[in-house]
C-alpha cells in the first residue's frame, strides 16, 4: 500500500513545474499564491492539501504529489548533446523529465538483476585513444559494431528514450549518485544518427565524469570519440580508397551502420579523401536525400532489457498501468521513456498494448531470453 506523506517533496514540486514548462510566477498565479510561496514549496516542500491544485496546474497525476521524496538531477552533472542550442529552461525541463524517468525505470527493473557496470573512465588521454582503449576493454575488434543499445545495456548502461515533448534535445547522459551511467535518447531521429548520438554520449561518460576545465570543448571531444568508436581509423584506412565516390561511401555507410554524411566526413578527416572528392560526394549525397535523412536506412537499435522486463511482467499478469499509477507517472510518460514499447492502457488499468513492431518480434525475443543476464 502506498504511504501517504503530509508534505509534498520540494523536488517533486520543482520537477512537476519544470516538466510542465511553467515559470514560478505562472504556477503561483494558478495556485493563487505568491511567487515567494512557490519558492518555499520548492525549497522546503508544500502542504499535501495543495496536491490537487498542483496536479491540475502541471498535468502530473495526483499520485505524483502524494508519493515519497526522490532525488532530482543536478544540471551540472549532465552532459547535453547539442547543449549550445538549449536554453536554461529547456535544460531544466530535460533534467526534470530525466528525474521522473529515472524514478520510473528504477521501480520497473527493481525485481531484475541488470548487468554490472563495466564503463571505465579515462583521464589524460585523447578521445581517440579512449575509444581504442574502450574497444579493447570490451573485447571488440575493429569491425563494425552491432546493436549499440544492447551492447551498452550489456555493459551496465541504463538507456531510456526521451518523450516527444523534448524535440530539440538530441540526447543527454550522466553518472547518477547510485554509481550507474544513464543515457536518454531522442527517438525521432534516424537510426544512423541515433547510433552516433549513443556513441557521443558514451564519450561523455568515459571522458567527462569529473569536473573539467571549462575551456575544453566537451562536445567536440565526444564527437571525436564517437567517430573513432564507430569508424576506427585503422579500419576506414583499410576499407576506403582515396577515390571513393558516393556509391562507395554508401557501401561503407551500410557496413559501419553510420550516416552517409558521417562516413564521407570521416574519409576527409582521416586524410583519405581529397577535398574535391569529399565535396563531390557531399553534393551527390545531398541530391539523393542524405543531407537531412537516410533513405532506406536502418531500423532503430532496440533495447533488450525493456522488452524482456515488460514481456515478463505481462507473462506474470503484472500491470504496467498499475505500476505507473503507484510511481505517479502517466502512460504517456511510460511510452516516452520506453522507446514506445508501451502504447496505451485501457481504463481498468490492467491491459496494455505492445507496439506493432514489438509484437512482430515477440516470438523471436522469446528465444533469446535465456541469453539475457536478468534474474
Amino acid at each position: 500500500m502506498q504511504t501517504q506523506f503530509r508534505t509534498i517533496s520540494n523536488v517533486r514540486v520543482r520537477v512537476a513545474r519544470e516538466v510542465a514548462g511553467l515559470t514560478k510566477a505562472q504556477l503561483a498565479d494558478y495556485l493563487e499564491v505568491t511567487p515567494r510561496t512557490i519558492n518555499t514549496f520548492e525549497n522546503e516542500g508544500a502542504p499535501v492539501s495543495h496536491a490537487p491544485a498542483l496536479s491540475a496546474a502541471t498535468g502530473r497525476p495526483l499520485g505524483f504529489f502524494t508519493n515519497e521524496p526522490f532525488d532530482g538531477i543536478e544540471e551540472s552533472i549532465v552532459q547535453f548533446r547539442g547543449s549550445k542550442r538549449l536554453s536554461k529552461r529547456r535544460k531544466a525541463e530535460s533534467t526534470s523529465y530525466g528525474a521522473i524517468g529515472l524514478m520510473f525505470y528504477q521501480r520497473l527493473v527493481e525485481p531484475y538483476k541488470l548487468p554490472a557496470v563495466q564503463v571505465p573512465t579515462f583521464d589524460n588521454v585523447s578521445p581517440e585513444q579512449a575509444a581504442v582503449k574502450l574497444r579493447a576493454d570490451w573485447l571488440l575488434n575493429e569491425e563494425p559494431l552491432p546493436n549499440l543499445v544492447q551492447l551498452f545495456e550489456s555493459k551496465g548502461v541504463r538507456i531510456l528514450s526521451l518523450p516527444k515533448a523534448i524535440e530539440k534535445l538530441d540526447a543527454f547522459s550522466y553518472w547518477y549518485s547510485d554509481g550507474k551511467p544513464y543515457i536518454f535518447l531522442n527517438r525521432s531521429k534516424t537510426a544512423e544518427r541515433t547510433r552516433f548520438d549513443l556513441a557521443h554520449e558514451l564519450g561523455h561518460l568515459v571522458l567527462h565524469s569529473r569536473e573539467l576545465d571549462s575551456k575544453r570543448d566537451l562536445e567536440k571531444e565526444a564527437d571525436r570519440f564517437a567517430a573513432e568508436f564507430l569508424m576506427p581509423a585503422r579500419s576506414i584506412h583499410r576499407d576506403m580508397n582515396p577515390y571513393a565516390d558516393a556509391q562507395e561511401i554508401l557501401r561503407l555507410k551500410a557496413k559501419y551502420r553510420v550516416s552517409a554524411m558521417a562516413m564521407n566526413y570521416r574519409g576527409g578527416e582521416l586524410g583519405i579523401l581529397k577535398e574535391w572528392g569529399q565535396r563531390q560526394n557531399y553534393q551527390e549525397l545531398s541530391k539523393r536525400g542524405f543531407r537531412f535523412g537516410e533513405p532506406d536506412g536502418l531500423k532503430l537499435d532496440r533495447s533488450r532489457v525493456l522488452p524482456y522486463v515488460l514481456g515478463d511482467m505481462r507473462a506474470k499478469g503484472k500491470s504496467i498501468a498499475k505500476l505507473a499509477a503507484e510511481v505517479g507517472v502517466t502512460m504517456q510518460d511510460v511510452n516516452g521513456f520506453t522507446f514506445g514499447e508501451v502504447l496505451a492502457a485501457v481504463e481498468d488499468g490492467v491491459t496494455w498494448h505492445e507496439s506493432s513492431e514489438r509484437a512482430d518480434e515477440h516470438e523471436a525475443s522469446q528465444s533469446k531470453r535465456e541469453k539475457i543476464h536478468l534474474v
